[in-house]
């Protein structure tokens, strides 16, 4: 400080020593990075270009290139390369200048200081780098970038940085971290801090950096998240960094002292998830001898890529399938194994396959079951339940993990968990197997009818299988009478015709009122509404394998006036019938299905159909019971028939 006084002094003397008039520069006010249209930046400007360390012109304007010209002409004078140009530095300048004072007498090994007359101004500022969003990953994780900074010296003088905070929160839990973050450090300027094995809520890393005035760094954060975090936690990181003004020493931190928070992680665990594919085919009767899609399951991976090593499907009864076939998704489908049937414990069937199926991360397949059946049923009952029960999946991780998961109901099957299954097994839609199926369409459009005469009110046609016969035993149709003028308009005198032949003499049609049983096919009738017209063949109508039988309802039109209409139509029944698969009549003369052949609390269904599969001969309707091979007509209209009108004309 003496020398200083000194040399001012000196200089003072030689401006008051000089003669009136002579125009000498002199660097008399300290000069930095950032000032403009400055007079004595200009003058520096001058002095630097005479000396050939700066190019161009004067402008007066302290930026990049005014700022490297310094640099060189105070490492040329062996005065520490700032760039601020300080007492030191203009010293020298002036004693250049003037002639008046040696170079040698300064003390160059001194730092340029700051004086306190220039304030401190501009912050550090630290945000967060939009290249590295916050994101979801799956635990455990080791070196993980928990968030990514940039810090930014908005100041006017370089900051030694000294010390990093990190705050480490989970969720709105500011103390939980510590049991699932280990190993915590960070990484700046191509630096790297000490690793901190116990973090802590609030966690301090000493640095020693200094980042010069106008400059930006990437400041990243790591650490190891271990598996035991719960899932879906989300750690949310804060950082402070603090330190010292390098001239005026004035303590400075990033954002007015406040953490300022990173990139929010969230650490879900990997799992492995089946459902039932949304492209599974509907519940559907299937006959024998093809190969047929028997179910769909799709399993989705999240944040972790698995694969799939063991798999096991339930059925109620293989002993009606040849053979069961797995395949992925791919087009054309890929053939990935083939099982035969096994028996655990005597109680379950089970299909197993053992593959190396790959489900890659945050995505699905969906694997494909296939069975080959045979041509006929070996049951002595009809609607075999083949559907297959997914009741065990095993799969590794990408770190060679193994989960599991087993149906609850099937406890012959051990689990240690990871996946979860339902209870009863992942089921797909119903599928059975009958030894022959019907077919049944609409045959005809609508129609016109003049005054009170036999109509043709529904035509349709019944196909068997070439698989074996079908038997027919009753049909539900639908029949809404309407008339404009209200005249009260109805059907009787009911015929069905086989082909061009009337087939009256091998059937019975009625409806039911009131639990009352009215027979169709004499003067009774049905009237104005929507009306249940039961037909029943005596014994039963047979169509043989593989033929078409073409079949038409009439009746007479009695008081149809002009635009009075009759629409028919058959109804799908839509589930298959679980009350049983033997033939009941209870007192209506309507048949039903029941559990047992002595059953008198049967269900009613639209359609009544055989496959004969318990014997080729035609059913015993002793004490009005019947074998247990009857099906109702699901999967055999998936939705109603054709509605078939007339309208009465004038």
């Amino acid at each position: 400080m003496k020398k200083i006084i000194v040399l001012l002094g000196l200089l003072m003397l030689v401006f008051a020593c000089l003669p009136a008039g002579t125009a000498l520069a002199s660097i008399d006010q300290n000069l930095f990075y950032g000032l403009a249209n400055n007079n004595g930046v200009r003058e520096l400007q001058q002095y630097l270009i005479g000396k050939g360390f700066l190019t161009g012109s004067a402008t007066g304007n302290f930026y990049s290139l005014t700022l490297s010209a310094v640099k060189k002409y105070q490492t040329s004078k062996n005065i520490n390369a700032t760039g601020y140009v300080g007492p030191l530095t203009r010293q020298a300048i002036n004693a250049d200048l003037l002639s008046a004072v040696p170079i040698s007498s300064i003390d160059k090994k001194a730092p340029d200081a700051l004086p306190s007359s220039i304030p401190f101004t501009g912050s550090l500022k630290l945000s967060q780098n939009a290249s590295y969003p916050g994101q979801t990953v799956t635990a455990p994780q080791t070196k993980f970038k928990l968030a990514d900074f940039v810090l930014a010296n908005n100041t006017t003088e370089p900051v030694n940085l000294k010390k990093i905070q990190v705050d480490l929160a989970m969720g709105a839990d500011l103390y939980s971290t510590n049991l699932y973050v280990t190993n915590l450090y960070a990484v700046y300027g191509g630096n790297t801090t000490m690793v901190l094995n116990t973090v802590v809520h609030n966690n301090y890393l000493p640095i020693n950096y200094q980042l010069p005035a106008g400059q930006s760094i990437n400041l990243s954060l790591y650490g190891d998240v271990n598996s035991s975090i719960p899932k879906n936690a989300t750690i949310n990181p804060s950082l402070l960094v603090s330190g010292t003004s390098s001239k005026s020493a004035t303590n400075v931190s990033t954002n007015l002292g406040a953490v300022f928070p990173g990139q929010n992680m969230i650490f879900g665990k990997g799992e492995l998830t089946v459902t039932k594919d949304n492209f599974t085919p509907d519940a559907k009767i299937y006959a024998g001898n093809q190969r047929i899609i028997a179910g769909k399951f799709k399993f989705q991976s999240t944040g972790e890529p698995y694969t799939i090593s063991e798999l096991k499907f339930a059925i109620p009864d293989p002993q009606n399938i040849l053979s069961a076939v797995l395949s992925d998704d791919s087009n054309p489908p890929k053939m990935l194994s083939e099982s035969k049937v096994a028996v655990r414990n005597g109680n379950n069937y089970v299909f197993y396959f053992a593959n190396s199926i790959p489900i890659l991360l945050n995505s699905y397949k969906t694997l494909t079951i296939y069975y080959d059946l045979p041509v006929s049923v070996s049951s002595l009952s009809a609607n075999v339940n083949l559907s297959p029960v997914l009741v065990y999946v095993k799969a590794k991780d990408s770190r060679g993990n193994v989960f599991d998961g087993a149906s609850a109901n099937y406890n012959e099957f051990a689990s240690f968990g990871g996946i979860a299954l339902p209870d009863a097994g992942l089921k797909v839609n119903g599928l059975y197997m009958c030894k022959s199926v019907p077919v049944l369409s609409a045959q005809s459009s609508n129609s016109s009818s003049v005054g009170n005469a036999m109509a043709n009110l529904y035509t349709f046609s019944i196909s068997a299988d070439p698989a074996g016969d079908i038997s027919i035993k009753q049909i539900m149709f639908n029949i809404a009478i309407k008339d404009p003028n209200k005249k009260y308009p109805y059907l009787n005198n009911f015929k069905l015709f086989k082909g061009d032949m009337d087939y009256s003499g091998a059937f019975y049609m009625g409806t039911n009122v009131n639990n009352n049983y009215i027979g169709l096919t004499g003067d009774s009738g049905i009237g104005y509404g929507t009306n249940t017209v039961v037909l029943t063949f005596n014994s039963e109508e047979t169509i043989p394998a593989g033929k078409t039988q073409i079949y038409s309802l009439k009746a007479t039109t009695n008081n149809f006036s002009s635009g009075a209409s009759a629409s028919t139509y058959i109804s799908s029944d839509a589930s298959p019938s679980s009350n049983g698969s033997y033939l009941r009549m209870p007192s209506i003369r309507i048949y039903g299905l029941g559990k047992n052949p002595l059953d008198n609390f049967v269900a009613s269904y639209n359609l009544l159909w055989s496959d004969r599969s318990a014997g080729s001969t035609i059913h015993s309707y002793l004490n009005g019971s019947s074998s247990g091979d009857w099906f109702n007509g699901f999967g055999v209209i998936t939705s109603p028939l054709k509605t078939q009108t007339i309208v009465a004309q004038k």
